[in-house]
């Protein structure tokens, strides 16, 4: 009798080990599943897709082209800062349209595609952590820097969710310049379109070009034509410019704009040529092979900022210095070695505002 009774004693013991062990493991999932992630030392597939730890992103953007390779810039400056995977995340309203742009920018500079990780292949991990990031003042700012090492280095969350939409300050990424540059080559059927569409121009590449982009159909700050009509004869006065290249968006404006302009004696002989080709892609190229000087008359135009940027010699952009009021915020948006331009005195020419 007392030797069933000792084997149902040890019976008893072994199934509440066992009982215990399972309710921990039950406990340690349910109450303490966010962490599940971090004990994980390699990626691994959830649900078809890659799970990547150390990571982060910023709120899902909707807008156009040039607002998404800026989000990648940035995205590039932070990683290498704080040592953490950028992951794009895609709005479900706007997925199929984010798509074809990063297909474009793919098509365009196809070494950046191992930048491009959207949150379609990857799973963010549930082990994260909400920021307010770069803010105005409690604000969600476009422009505003904030130094990611002070609150985002070395944190134990697996990922980083940065509350800010557009982070369009040239801070975070221009000490990486030189690293970026070097997966932006330009794709083989981008550069035989683009020099197919210099050609027809017959400009003569040794001269000195200048260029300018205007904005005016989808953009809440539209080029004004006296402000890019008088630009047009700053590039001309200022860069002894033989030849003028206009980008934009609005082809009656700027065919305007182009005669107008040589009505000025002084600029008679000057060669002006409207671009009418619509690849942004083609138009970055055109910029990177021709452009000597550049003028961005709405200067809060992130395509406009791309044209100025592939230009041959960033130190001669200059841009609008009127931004938007209600736009304030921009400050950090143009590169510190680009020059804002601005009416005199009289309100007759543009000057550098240095120079006032």
């Amino acid at each position: 009798m007392l030797k069933y009774s000792s084997l149902a004693i040890l019976f008893a013991i072994i199934m509440l080990m066992i009982c215990l062990i399972v309710a921990y493991n039950v406990i340690n999932h349910e109450v303490d599943s966010r962490y599940q992630y971090a004990k994980t030392s390699t990626n691994r597939s959830v649900r078809n897709k890659i799970l990547l730890r150390n990571t982060f992103s910023f709120e899902s953007c909707c807008s156009q082209l040039g607002n998404q390779l800026y989000r990648i810039f940035t995205g590039y400056g932070i990683e290498r800062t704080i040592h953490r995977t950028h992951i794009i995340r895609i709005d479900k309203s706007c997925r199929s349209t984010n798509e074809k742009q990063f297909e474009q920018l793919r098509a365009t500079f196809p070494k950046l595609s191992k930048f491009i990780n959207t949150d379609t292949n990857f799973e963010i991990s549930r082990y994260s952590e909400s920021i307010m990031f770069a803010n105005y003042h409690g604000v969600i700012a476009c422009c505003n820097y904030e130094d990611p090492t002070w609150r985002l280095l070395n944190r134990p969350e697996d990922h980083l969710h940065l509350n800010v939409t557009h982070v369009q300050n040239s801070l975070y990424f221009e000490r990486y310049l030189s690293e970026i540059m070097k997966f932006l080559d330009f794709g083989d059927e981008v550069i035989e379109k683009g020099d197919k569409i210099i050609d027809k121009w017959g400009i003569n590449k040794n001269d000195p070009i200048a260029c300018m982009h205007i904005r005016r159909t989808d953009h809440p700050g539209k080029a004004d034509f006296d402000f890019s009509v008088s630009g047009l004869k700053f590039l001309l006065e200022e860069e002894k410019a033989r030849s003028i290249i206009i980008f934009g968006d609005d082809r009656q404006f700027m065919r305007k704009l182009s005669k107008i302009a040589t009505y000025d004696a002084r600029f008679k002989n000057a060669k002006i040529v409207v671009n009418d080709n619509d690849s942004q892609g083609e138009d970055w190229y055109i910029s990177s092979k021709l452009c000597s000087s550049f003028l961005m008359t709405v200067p809060e135009s992130t395509f406009g900022w791309f044209l100025a940027f592939f230009s041959k010699r960033n130190d001669h952009v200059y841009y609008d210095h009127d931004i938007l009021p209600y736009l304030i915020r921009f400050t950090g948006f143009h590169r510190n070695i680009w020059r804002p331009i601005t009416w005199d005195i009289n309100h007759k020419r543009l000057v550098l505002v240095d120079k006032m």
